[in-house]
């Protein structure tokens, strides 16, 4: 637990999903604690105000499964301010749309209607799911369908996919109410329709139980398709430490942390002094271009 001659210290605070309550911990990381680098969160949102408490407090923050595409983009001179402290070493959704896009469309079919939650995280992976499609020669009969997160009756939602006459679906839905949405679509009839294509969570079963017969969709990382060394490790000490089998967001911290320290050991190298490896200045360039086996 060091790295370019200092020990390692991780201070872990939970922000239950709370944007205002993740600014706070935040700060306080950084004003009381000393923190040196930011390290969050799940969620889009959440990850959003992250990037300006970060810029504000010259503090580099590494992202982490927050998957929406639009947190690692700049399209004016105030997102690049954000982003010239922001790193991610896990992928975003755009990149689930590259990976399943050619299948889709060649089994399924062309025409797609996209379901979405309406917050940070459903609205810019919708957007990158209908930039890849489009891309890759799908149509979009109509508007992404949004819905808010804590809706509980998706009968109104579930009518505008029927009507859409869409070959197949792409659902973007992750919080409390997955379940309830899955129960009505699957009551409605929705899914004998217009077929899903899902986003799998990891679990260590995934491979024996998928949700259902025939089920498609993207699955960002399970412990037993990668073959090296570096995955070895990873199912060996999650094992010991946790008593589990490690799963996507295992894996998104785990490749968050070797791009750290991995980033504080090239700013030593190119000539920092250990206590300053962590200062922007020093970390950025390191971390720019920065590669290793995951």
């Amino acid at each position: 637990m060091t790295v370019g001659g200092r020990p390692i210290e991780i201070v872990v605070m939970d922000n239950g999903g709370d944007a205002d309550l993740a600014a706070q911990q935040a700060r306080e990381l950084i004003e009381v604690e000393g923190a040196e680098i930011l390290f969050g969160t799940v969620s889009s949102g959440v990850t959003l105000g992250l990037q300006q408490l970060a810029a504000e407090n010259e503090v580099v923050l590494m992202m982490g499964p927050s998957a929406s595409g639009s947190l690692t983009v700049a399209t004016n001179e105030e997102q690049q301010r954000l982003l010239d402290v922001s790193f991610r070493a896990c992928r975003n959704g755009s990149q689930d749309a590259f990976a399943i896009g050619d299948w889709a469309i060649e089994n399924v079919g062309e025409n797609w209607v996209i379901m979405a939650a309406d917050y940070a995280f459903g609205q810019a992976v919708a957007g990158g799911y209908n930039y890849v499609f489009s891309l890759l020669g799908a149509n979009f009969p109509m508007e992404t369908v949004f819905a808010p997160l804590d809706t509980t009756d998706f009968t109104a939602y579930a009518q505008q996919i029927l009507e859409s006459e869409a070959d197949g679906m792409i659902l973007i839905w992750a919080g409390s109410g997955t379940i309830t949405l899955m129960q009505q679509f699957e009551e409605l009839g929705v899914f004998d329709e217009v077929p899903p294509l899902f986003a799998f969570s990891s679990t260590a079963d995934l491979l024996g139980s998928p949700p259902a017969p025939g089920t498609v969709g993207v699955g960002i990382y399970h412990w037993s398709f990668p073959d090296n060394a570096v995955n070895d490790y990873l199912i060996a000490a999650h094992v010991a430490r946790h008593g589990t089998l490690p799963e996507l967001f295992s894996e998104c911290g785990f490749a968050t942390a070797q791009a750290i320290v991995y980033g504080v050991e090239a700013a030593v190298e190119a000539g920092s002094n250990a206590v300053d490896a962590t200062y922007p200045e020093n970390l950025v360039p390191a971390l720019e271009g920065l590669e290793w086996d995951g």
